[in-house]
Protein backbone atom coordinates (compact mmCIF):
# COMPACT_ATOMS: atom_id res chain seq x y z
CA UNK A 1 0.00 0.00 0.00
CA UNK A 2 2.86 2.23 0.82
CA UNK A 3 4.64 1.44 -1.82
CA UNK A 4 2.34 3.55 -4.30
CA UNK A 5 2.64 7.00 -2.44
CA UNK A 6 6.61 7.86 -3.28
CA UNK A 7 5.23 6.90 -7.08
CA UNK A 8 1.91 9.61 -6.81
CA UNK A 9 4.65 12.20 -5.30
CA UNK A 10 6.83 11.52 -8.20
CA UNK A 11 4.31 12.21 -10.75
CA UNK A 12 2.72 14.56 -9.33
CA UNK A 13 6.56 16.30 -9.80
CA UNK A 14 6.37 15.11 -13.42
CA UNK A 15 3.03 16.29 -14.13
CA UNK A 16 4.87 19.98 -12.42
CA UNK A 17 7.87 19.32 -14.44
CA UNK A 18 6.31 18.50 -17.79
CA UNK A 19 3.88 21.70 -17.59
CA UNK A 20 7.10 24.28 -16.70
CA UNK A 21 8.56 22.76 -19.46
CA UNK A 22 8.81 25.95 -21.88
CA UNK A 23 7.01 23.62 -23.88
CA UNK A 24 3.12 23.56 -24.82
CA UNK A 25 3.50 20.30 -26.71
CA UNK A 26 5.08 18.37 -23.56
CA UNK A 27 2.58 19.62 -21.04
CA UNK A 28 -0.08 18.71 -23.71
CA UNK A 29 1.96 15.52 -23.35
CA UNK A 30 2.13 14.94 -19.89
CA UNK A 31 -1.44 16.46 -19.46
CA UNK A 32 -3.11 14.30 -21.72
CA UNK A 33 -0.88 10.66 -20.23
CA UNK A 34 -1.98 11.90 -16.36
CA UNK A 35 -5.58 12.28 -17.74
CA UNK A 36 -5.30 8.41 -19.68
CA UNK A 37 -3.57 7.06 -16.01
CA UNK A 38 -6.08 8.29 -14.38
CA UNK A 39 -9.04 6.90 -16.58
CA UNK A 40 -7.27 3.58 -16.69
CA UNK A 41 -7.39 3.56 -12.74
CA UNK A 42 -10.79 4.48 -12.24
CA UNK A 43 -11.77 1.32 -14.23
CA UNK A 44 -10.21 -0.98 -12.22
CA UNK A 45 -12.81 -2.42 -9.47
CA UNK A 46 -11.19 -5.69 -8.71
CA UNK A 47 -8.04 -7.31 -9.05
CA UNK A 48 -8.94 -9.26 -12.05
CA UNK A 49 -9.34 -5.81 -13.59
CA UNK A 50 -6.17 -4.68 -12.24
CA UNK A 51 -4.54 -7.22 -14.01
CA UNK A 52 -6.04 -6.38 -17.15
CA UNK A 53 -5.23 -2.99 -16.82
CA UNK A 54 -1.39 -3.22 -15.53
CA UNK A 55 -0.12 -3.84 -19.29
CA UNK A 56 -1.88 -0.44 -20.27
CA UNK A 57 -0.49 1.30 -17.01
CA UNK A 58 2.69 0.00 -17.75
CA UNK A 59 2.59 2.00 -21.51
CA UNK A 60 1.11 4.78 -19.98
CA UNK A 61 4.19 4.93 -17.45
CA UNK A 62 6.66 4.35 -20.81
CA UNK A 63 5.37 7.58 -22.04
CA UNK A 64 5.22 9.18 -18.80
CA UNK A 65 9.14 8.34 -18.45
CA UNK A 66 10.51 9.38 -22.38
CA UNK A 67 7.96 13.11 -21.53
CA UNK A 68 10.24 13.27 -17.90
CA UNK A 69 13.11 12.23 -20.28
CA UNK A 70 12.44 15.57 -22.29
CA UNK A 71 11.73 17.59 -19.28
CA UNK A 72 15.18 17.00 -18.08
CA UNK A 73 16.71 17.40 -21.26
CA UNK A 74 15.31 21.49 -20.92
CA UNK A 75 17.65 23.91 -19.35
CA UNK A 76 17.67 24.63 -15.52
CA UNK A 77 16.85 28.58 -15.79
CA UNK A 78 13.40 27.39 -17.91
CA UNK A 79 12.00 24.72 -15.87
CA UNK A 80 12.34 27.31 -13.25
CA UNK A 81 11.07 29.95 -14.62
CA UNK A 82 8.19 28.26 -16.30
CA UNK A 83 7.35 26.65 -12.48
CA UNK A 84 6.12 29.71 -11.43
CA UNK A 85 3.65 29.91 -14.51
CA UNK A 86 2.61 26.35 -13.81
CA UNK A 87 1.61 27.19 -10.35
CA UNK A 88 -2.07 27.64 -10.00
CA UNK A 89 -3.06 25.36 -13.05
CA UNK A 90 -6.54 24.53 -12.72
CA UNK A 91 -6.53 21.39 -14.74
CA UNK A 92 -3.06 20.14 -13.75
CA UNK A 93 -4.76 20.30 -9.98
CA UNK A 94 -7.54 18.36 -11.12
CA UNK A 95 -5.77 15.74 -12.66
CA UNK A 96 -3.81 14.99 -9.81
CA UNK A 97 -6.39 15.09 -7.47
CA UNK A 98 -8.04 12.85 -9.20
CA UNK A 99 -4.90 10.34 -9.22
CA UNK A 100 -4.08 11.04 -5.73
CA UNK A 101 -8.13 10.08 -5.46
CA UNK A 102 -8.10 6.91 -7.30
CA UNK A 103 -4.59 5.32 -6.00
CA UNK A 104 -6.34 6.00 -2.21
CA UNK A 105 -9.35 4.17 -3.69
CA UNK A 106 -7.39 1.23 -4.95
CA UNK A 107 -4.50 0.83 -2.02
CA UNK A 108 -7.50 0.22 0.52
CA UNK A 109 -8.03 -3.55 -1.88
CA UNK A 110 -4.66 -5.63 -0.62
CA UNK A 111 -5.80 -7.75 -3.78
CA UNK A 112 -5.43 -5.10 -6.24
CA UNK A 113 -2.49 -2.96 -4.28
CA UNK A 114 -0.42 -6.50 -4.67
CA UNK A 115 -1.54 -6.17 -8.38
CA UNK A 116 -0.58 -2.71 -9.06
CA UNK A 117 2.48 -2.59 -6.84
CA UNK A 118 4.95 -3.60 -8.82
CA UNK A 119 3.76 -1.43 -11.86
CA UNK A 120 3.79 1.02 -9.91
CA UNK A 121 7.40 0.38 -8.23
CA UNK A 122 8.04 0.18 -12.63
CA UNK A 123 7.25 3.95 -12.86
CA UNK A 124 9.91 5.02 -10.07
CA UNK A 125 12.90 3.56 -11.60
Amino acid sequence: MKQLLPVAVATLCLLVSASCGGSDSLTGEMTATTSQFVETLKGIDSKEAAEAAAPKLKEIAAQMKAIQTKVEALPKEEQEALTKKAEGNKEMNEITTGMMNEMRRLMKDPEIAAVLGPVMDAMDN
